[in-house]
């Protein structure tokens, strides 16, 4: 077992790059070799001397300071100890792919040192990232005949620095960037932005810069382990390595350019004299977002017909083409000529219908298949007007020297361009549809399949609901580097916690009260059907006295905008060559139980008519047995409003008639409700 054990010791030291050693002196040699052994280390780990009777210890592995003071010994039986040779060897300082941390090699010949003393302190070396390193340190004594000790003492251990330095960094960014008057006004202002963010992934980043400034991080390193010092440090931004400089730089500045748009991370090491380093880092994006607002159609700057309830510019079916320029919008040479900045807040929008263009504005109503365009205004602090236009756009606009928005050049306060939204609450579940965000516009690109040479945003609306519109401006470094307006996530979201009940709760902080009224746009899409009571020979009418207890339906309903789903439109801007309305008919009055009861005869139940529907002498439900009695009308314009959300809208009227009572026989107490198989439902029972 001695034996056996004696060999694992061996092998551990060969698998360390050393192995086991035999004095290499002549058999009449007669000059004892020197002992030596570690004195004080978390354990004399390699002070291995054969005791008779005990297996040698085997080597464990300790965990020092990088900075720790060693003492050694030795002793000669027929001599003196005149001196030690020390070494020391490490592990690499990075795993090698593929590899990993490989085994502790051993210490050459050139690798000692001579030393008369006993005792020393020494700085281990320590791998920069973890801060901890493997170490073996050697030592044997020399005596007085110049005889080594021929088995070396030595301990393996891991060197860790538990106290590298303290680093302080302070970062800012400075620039020109432009500002805004409330009057529009634009001029410019040297600016400073304070750094402060730290790497933090469980956050957004905080801090923002301009696009074009200057960079500077400051610091100072500070030691914390007595009898040590800052050696370095290492700085990396946009550069593909670290930058390594010595203790005596504390600054580094990056000239405006120098670092390109996007979200940036600045990381500073300070390194000290074991090699062990304290890292800080800076976040911050370097570009801020544009703002945007609506800037729709003036309504008093254009000679536009006002009836009251509508005002439109009307166009003569005849027209082949567009000659009338609408002052006072973007459908005007002010959509090249005035930049985004310069345009008014104007919570407007157009709508185009049959032949004519509409103004409309928060709340308004549009109709069903009509298309409405969106006109909008920015601001951008920070980035170069790079406009997406190629001057082999065969748009002749491109090369018209007073298209000024359509001219690249330096930053002048302005987006570049816009990109829009307008998802719709349909009805009658108010189900969201939301569609996909627009590409950019303008884009004068024909190499572009995104090419978009309008200024304003299109939108078809062919879905009856609530429409909530947001519209994102971009600047010049893009939206991939935080060049998006995105301060509006979801429009619906915040119209519905900020707008006053019943279309929201009444809700949100005032930041968010402000940002619903600038950036989030509301109106209603479908011309809801009518009931014409006031056409001739309309019956029932308000109010009126029946002689017997049946009624005489002569029902006359109209549509503005009708979308038939057997006759759909041709194109979006028109409605369809034919009307479909659809009745629903139901009585409302006391049951002989003197209950409120709602019976609705399946016979009168969504009856599609291209307008007009008569049912002569349909007699009054028997189960309604009150004289007052009240006829409610359900008017839709769709066929099939409850299965295809979007598709339509239906309106109720009641009218209030007056009926002769019933004969006995239908008050009977042996009265029941109508059950199944009835041609009616008792769709309502109430107290």
């Amino acid at each position: 077992m001695r034996l056996r054990a004696g060999l694992v010791v061996c092998l551990c030291a060969l698998g360390l790059g050393f192995g086991c050693r035999q004095a290499l002196t002549p058999a009449d040699d007669r000059n004892q070799a020197p002992e030596t052994w570690i004195t004080a280390a978390p354990q004399d780990t390699i002070t291995i001397r054969d005791i008779p009777g005990q297996p040698p210890s085997p080597p464990i592995i300790g965990n020092i300071p990088v900075r720790f003071h060693l003492y050694w010994a030795g002793a000669d039986q027929d001599g003196a100890v005149t001196g030690f040779y020390w070494a020391v060897v490490e592990t690499v300082a990075t795993p090698i792919p593929g590899i990993g941390i490989p085994p502790l090699p051993g210490p050459r010949a050139r690798d000692y040192r001579f030393t008369s003393r006993t005792d020393s302190t020494f700085i281990f070396n320590v791998a920069e990232l973890s801060g901890v390193r493997q170490h073996a340190f050697f030592i044997y004594a020399v005596d007085n005949a110049g005889k080594p000790d021929p088995t070396p003492a030595r301990f393996v251990f891991e060197a860790r620095d538990r106290f590298p330095p303290r680093v302080l960094l302070e970062a800012f960014a400075d620039g020109d960037v432009f500002r805004q008057t409330p009057g529009g006004t634009l001029f410019t202002k040297d600016t400073t932005y304070a750094i402060t963010d730290t790497l933090n992934l469980q956050t957004e980043v905080s801090d923002f810069v301009p696009s074009v400034c200057r960079l500077t991080f400051r610091w100072r390193g500070e030691p914390r382990l007595e009898g040590t010092y800052v050696a370095g440090y290492k700085y990396k931004l946009d550069e593909t390595d670290f930058v390594p400089v010595d203790s005596s730089v504390h600054e580094k500045v990056y000239p405006p350019g120098a670092v390109t748009a996007g979200d940036k991370v600045f990381t500073l090491r300070a390194v000290d004299q074991a090699g062990g380093a304290t890292e800080t880092t800076r976040r911050f994006r370097m570009n801020l977002a544009p703002d945007t607002w609506f800037s729709g159609p003036d309504p008093g700057a254009f000679g536009y017909t006002n009836t009251g309830r509508d005002r439109f510019f009307e166009y003569p079916p005849t027209a082949t083409e567009w000659t009338v320029p609408l002052t006072g919008s973007l459908l005007h040479r002010d959509s090249v000529q005035v930049l985004p900045a310069a345009r008014p807040v104007r919570k407007t929008f157009f709508e185009i219908y049959k032949n004519r263009i509409y103004v409309r504005s928060e709340n308004d109503t549009v109709h069903l298949n009509s298309w409405v365009v969106l006109e909008n205004g920015g601001f951008d602090q920070d980035s170069p007007y790079r406009i997406k236009v190629s001057p082999v756009d065969p748009n002749p606009i491109v090369l018209d020297p007073g298209a000024t928005i359509l001219q690249a050049g330096p930053p002048n306060g302005s987006p570049v361009g816009f990109r829009s939204f307008i998802g719709v609450a349909v009805d009658p579940t108010g189900s969201y549809s939301t569609p996909s965000f627009t590409g950019l516009y303008p884009l004068f690109d024909p190499t572009d399949p995104r090419r978009a040479p309008t200024i304003s945003s299109y939108w078809s609306m062919t879905q009856s609901g609530r429409a909530f519109a947001l519209v994102r401006a971009e600047d010049g470094d893009g939206r991939v580097v935080g060049g998006l307006d995105f301060t509006v996530p979801d429009p619906r979201a915040l119209a519905t916690l900020v707008d006053p009940p019943p279309l929201g709760s009444g809700g949100g902080t005032q930041q968010e009260r402000n940002l619903r009224q600038k950036k989030v746009m509301t109106f209603f899409v479908n011309k809801s059907p009518a009931l014409l009571p006031a056409t001739p020979n309309f019956s029932p009418t308000e109010g009126q006295v029946l002689t017997t207890r049946s009624v005489d339906f002569r029902l006359t309903a109209d549509d503005e905008d009708p979308v038939n789903p057997n006759n759909p439109p041709t194109r979006v801007g028109g409605p369809s060559t034919s009307k479909l309305i659809r009745f629903s008919i139901s009585f409302r009055g006391l049951n002989p139980a003197g209950r409120d009861t709602t019976i609705a005869p399946l016979a009168l139940q969504r009856v599609s008519t291209p307008g007009s529907y008569t049912v002569l002498s349909y007699p009054i439900p028997p189960e309604v047995v009150s004289a007052n009695v009240t006829i409610r009308i359900e008017v839709c314009d769709c066929p099939q409003c409850e299965l295809l959300a979007g598709q339509g809208r239906c309106i109720n009227y009641d009218i209030h008639v007056t009926a002769p009572a019933p004969p006995s026989s239908s008050t009977s107490s042996n009265w029941v409700p109508p059950g199944p198989g009835s041609d009616r439902a008792a769709v309502e029972k109430t107290p």
